[in-house]
């Protein structure tokens, strides 16, 4: 696989938005999209494969209060219904031990925050299809 990916983010708050962000471009990976809701996220998959998307970062929970991961995990069903073919993988990037059911891959959120654990290597370790 190339060293770099084409990544677009799913989470609600910008601060983890703008970490992620620059996480990412630490490992020369590129972010095509951004999505902040689950309607932005729901609208936006069949966009994902006409903007280059390789990888999705997926939080678990995207409407404030909400805690139990079924937004995640619902977006992570979605996505691969629309890409079955596995040609867009996804993260799940989340406080929730459990991580984002369906994701291909976690990253805890905590360990993201202390530098434990490497966004851009687990992107890059995926097995993303070359585009």
């Amino acid at each position: 696989m190339p060293p770099e990916a084409k990544v677009a983010i799913i989470e609600d708050r910008r601060d983890f938005r703008m970490i992620e962000r620059g996480l990412l471009a630490e490992g020369d990976h590129t972010v095509v999209m951004e999505m902040a809701t689950v309607w932005e996220a729901q609208g936006s998959i069949p966009d994902l494969w006409l903007s280059g998307v390789q990888v999705v970062i997926l939080d678990g929970n995207l409407t404030p209060g909400q805690t139990d991961g079924s937004e995640g995990r619902q977006l992570a069903k979605q996505i691969k219904e629309a890409y079955p073919d596995g040609t867009i993988k996804v993260i799940g990037v989340t406080m929730d031990p459990d991580g984002v059911w369906g994701a291909d891959a976690q990253v805890s959120k905590e360990r993201m925050m202390r530098g434990t654990a490497d966004l851009s290597q687990v992107v890059t370790e995926l097995k993303v299809t070359p585009r």
